[in-house]
């Protein structure tokens, strides 16, 4: 059986093409993608930011000083509006939410 009504699939197949458009753009940045993988390898359910600035500049070969300021005013204010991660800014913490496991299993590397 089809679906008899055309605008609803118009309007799904948009939504889902919008979907995959955001999950493509956010995950392009490998820093993006190693804060991901870190938290989910991790035994903790909180990381400090600079444990994950350390880990992050490692992973993609950057100075540490560089990759603390993209994650603090990009990477991870990023992670967290697409409900990724929590960004504790005052306490100076991130931790995985749900949504992150979906990302990383279509682009975890």
């Amino acid at each position: 059986m089809t679906d008899s009504n055309p605008t609803k699939s118009a309007e799904q197949s948009t939504r889902s093409a919008r979907e995959v458009s955001q999950l493509f753009d956010s995950m392009k940045r490998p820093e993006r993608r190693s804060v991901l993988l870190y938290l989910h390898e991790s035994d903790s359910e909180k990381i400090d930011v600079d444990e994950l600035c350390e880990h992050v500049s490692n992973q993609v070969a950057k100075d540490e000083t560089t990759v603390r300021r993209l994650l603090y005013h990009w990477h991870l204010p990023k992670l967290a509006d697409l409900d990724c991660v929590r960004y504790d800014t005052e306490r100076g913490v991130v931790s995985s939410l749900p949504r992150a496991a979906e990302f990383l299993d279509r682009f975890g590397e």
